[in-house]
C-alpha cells in the first residue's frame, strides 16, 4: 500500500464572469495509508496555460504565492497538515491567479489535471472540469 491521498471533492470558487479564480480540493488518506504530511506534498497542475509545480505554503484560508494552503475540514486531533486518521479531511486551496499565465482563472468548459505526489511517492490524479456555463453561480463542483 502506498501513502497516497484520495480526493473527496473539488470545488471552484471566486467566479468572475466566465472563469473561476480559486480551486479547493478536499483529500483524505487512501485506505491502508500511513500518516501523510501534506507540507511535504507537491501538486503538479497542468492545463492549457502550462504546467506548474505547487508546494505547501501554510495552513489557513489564504492561498498564496505559487503554491497551496491546507485548511481543516475534519481533524479530531489538530494534526493539520498531517493526515493521520482515516476520518481526517483537509482541503488544498489554490489561488489560480498566483501562478497561471496572465493571472487568469479557469474559464468555462476548460479542464485541468492535478497530480498529487506525497513524500513517500504515492500519486493521486484528478481531472477538474469547469462547467460550460458559470452564469449566476458563486461556486461550482469540478
Amino acid at each position: 500500500v502506498t501513502n497516497r491521498v484520495d480526493v473527496v471533492s473539488a470545488v471552484g470558487e471566486q467566479v468572475d464572469g466566465n472563469s473561476i479564480g480559486k480551486v479547493k480540493v478536499t483529500v483524505k488518506q487512501a485506505p491502508g495509508a500511513a500518516n501523510i504530511d501534506l507540507s511535504q506534498t507537491i501538486v503538479q497542475w497542468t492545463d492549457d496555460s502550462g504546467a506548474y509545480d505547487l508546494t505547501f505554503q501554510g495552513t489557513g484560508s489564504d492561498a498564496a504565492d505559487s503554491g497551496f494552503n491546507v485548511t481543516n475540514v475534519q481533524d479530531g486531533d489538530s494534526s493539520i497538515p498531517v493526515l493521520n486518521d482515516p476520518s481526517d479531511r483537509f482541503q488544498l486551496q489554490m489561488d489560480l491567479s498566483e501562478y497561471r499565465a496572465n493571472s487568469a482563472g479557469l474559464s468555462e468548459g476548460s479542464t485541468a489535471e492535478l497530480q498529487i505526489n506525497t513524500q513517500s511517492g504515492g500519486t493521486s490524479n484528478v481531472i477538474l472540469n469547469v462547467p460550460q456555463t458559470l452564469s449566476g453561480t458563486s461556486a461550482v463542483n469540478l
